[in-house]
């Protein structure tokens, strides 16, 4: 009966690349979706203001301002790990949130926000605002993988490059899969420390990964 349980760090890798959410990265990528990214990215077939896209355009149009995407900015780093406090960033600076989403979830009255964050560094000359926020799955996981008596700690540790790209992979997937949040979110996936071994500023990333879309665009 044990054998089964002794399965090579070769066969767990082909576990999750596999096309299934029976495993870590995929059960992760599912419950985000569909616990919360679902409720705050479509729009609802009420007259109920809850649909990303006309929230930022609320926003956009109330306080006069432009955002670099009308949708939802979700930060992968690729250490997993991510500074609670976004606006620690030297290039981003945290403003008004966008107006909240309520939603009933198994008879219990939600408040769902997304932060807003102005980009300090012009893109074409011109201040962007931006709808942002880092994959909390990850971040999850990631202190879990600190916890010394967590008895899988060691064995995830080292399928960690594994699980996080079949999270991004699973997750960019279910996005797709509906039409009410195919086009409601975009998934930064980038390297949280540059060459040199230094942090890099998640404005940095920002400013890089619009830039170059704005260029291709104009």
């Amino acid at each position: 009966m044990a054998s089964g349980l002794l399965r090579s760090e070769f066969d767990q890798v082909s576990f999750i690349r596999k096309s299934h959410s029976l495993d870590y990265a995929g059960g992760m990528a599912s419950n985000y979706y569909f616990g919360y990214l679902k409720h705050v990215l479509a729009a609802s077939v009420t007259d109920v203001l809850e649909g990303i896209c006309e929230r930022i355009k609320l926003y956009s149009a109330q306080n006069s301002v432009s955002f670099v995407s009308d949708k939802l900015v979700i930060l992968i780093p690729n250490t997993m790990y991510l500074n609670p406090k976004i606006d620690d960033s030297k290039l981003l600076e945290k403003t008004n949130a966008l107006e909240p989403v309520i939603k009933n979830r198994a008879g219990v009255q939600r408040r769902f926000y997304n932060d807003v964050y102005r980009i300090k560094k012009p893109i074409n000359n011109k201040y962007y605002y931006i709808v942002l926020e880092g994959a909390t799955p990850l971040q999850s996981f990631y202190d879990a993988m600190q916890e010394e008596r967590n008895i899988s700690r060691t064995s995830l540790k080292r399928m960690q490059r594994e699980i996080l790209l079949k999270f991004y992979t699973y997750l960019k997937k279910l996005l797709l899969s509906r039409p009410d949040t195919e086009n409601e979110a975009e998934l930064i996936l980038y390297n949280a420390y540059k060459e040199d071994g230094s942090k890099v500023d998640v404005g940095e990333v920002i400013i890089s990964y619009f830039h170059e879309k704005l260029k291709k665009e104009t």
